[in-house]
């Protein structure tokens, strides 16, 4: 019994450092905007909502760089968009911050929270203002967002 026991404790560990190792090769695939590789590994098993070790995921780097397609893909796979770092930012903060409008609008169309705070009381909305990016701004009032 006990040699079934460390076989399956042994699987058990194996299987956590390839799904890692997958999550992290997608996330790099995101920020590299490889969309055949991020297919790849979605195929393979890989985990849409995996997170770093700073809780980013695919779809929060795939916003952050403004990869529209890439964005999509990863809402079609499943991607959680409500997912957020350790710090409480999320795609939909990222898309804001750096002022990609039709990210923004791509990820409230998929349920993303736009009254969601994160760490330090800022909303979606409160950033967008702050970095002045007017459509984004338009984009979150018209969802119901508020400061």
């Amino acid at each position: 019994m006990k040699k079934i026991t460390i076989i399956f404790v042994l699987l058990i560990i194996l299987c956590s450092v390839v799904w890692s190792d997958l999550g992290n090769e997608l996330i790099q695939a995101a920020k590299d905007d490889n969309l055949s590789e991020v297919e790849r590994l979605l195929n393979a098993g890989a985990n849409v909502n995996f997170q770093d070790n700073d809780g980013k995921t695919a779809l929060m780097e795939a916003a952050w760089y403004g990869y529209t397609e890439l964005v999509e893909l990863l809402i079609n796979a499943g991607a959680n968009i409500i997912i957020q770092t350790d710090q409480g930012w999320t795609a939909l903060m990222s898309a804001a911050y750096v002022g990609y409008p039709d990210i923004t609008e791509l990820l409230i169309n998929a349920g993303a929270n736009v009254n969601l705070d994160y760490d330090g009381g800022w909303t979606v909305l409160s950033v967008a203002i702050n970095k002045d990016h007017i459509e984004i701004v338009e984009l979150l009032r018209n969802a119901g967002a508020v400061e």
